[in-house]
């Protein structure tokens, strides 16, 4: 049986799962998924503002587009990645900036919370993301330090393709 956190994480948890898996079945034949990833990533952004009163800062541009296994990588890099500062940074800000390049699509989370040693860092989010990322040809770079926040880039290589 599964009983939900006193802090609400479960529930945070089992709707970035529902909204992972609206996401796969709402992709038509083409493997595209509708609409813009800008779109999901604020509807995300918007719930956590809601569920934790912290501001965010976004700059995600409703032109950048990607297909369906690119969207759900920085879906899933987001969510992790406000679930770490949900749960250790103490940060008051989080920045999310969405980027299409020639040949490259960056998201950037940023927050100004405690930081940490990234050397030191024994989690299984950063990993996943990591691992997540390089199955579709992308990065992972943590930059982070004691008492200055971090700083999340995902970097999806696409080679010219949205």
């Amino acid at each position: 049986m599964v009983v939900p956190r006193a802090d609400g994480a479960l529930t945070y948890r089992r709707t970035h799962f529902a909204e992972a898996r609206v996401l796969v079945g709402s992709a038509p034949q083409s493997g595209l998924a509708p609409g813009s990833v800008a779109v999901t990533l604020r509807r995300t952004l918007d719930r956590f503002t809601q569920d934790t009163g912290l501001t965010v800062e976004a700059d995600l541009p409703a032109d950048v587009s990607c297909d369906q296994q690119t969207r759900i990588a920085l879906l899933r890099c987001t969510q992790e990645s406000l679930a770490n500062v949900r749960k250790h940074a103490a940060a008051t800000t989080v920045g999310v900036v969405l980027t299409q390049h020639p040949h490259a699509i960056e998201l950037e989370i940023t927050d100004d919370g405690n930081g940490f040693v990234v050397a030191e860092s024994r989690g299984f989010g950063l990993d996943g993301m990591r691992k997540r990322l390089a199955e579709i040809d992308g990065d992972l770079t943590v930059t982070s330090s004691p008492g200055d926040g971090t700083r999340i880039l995902a970097t999806i290589h696409t080679n010219g393709q949205p």
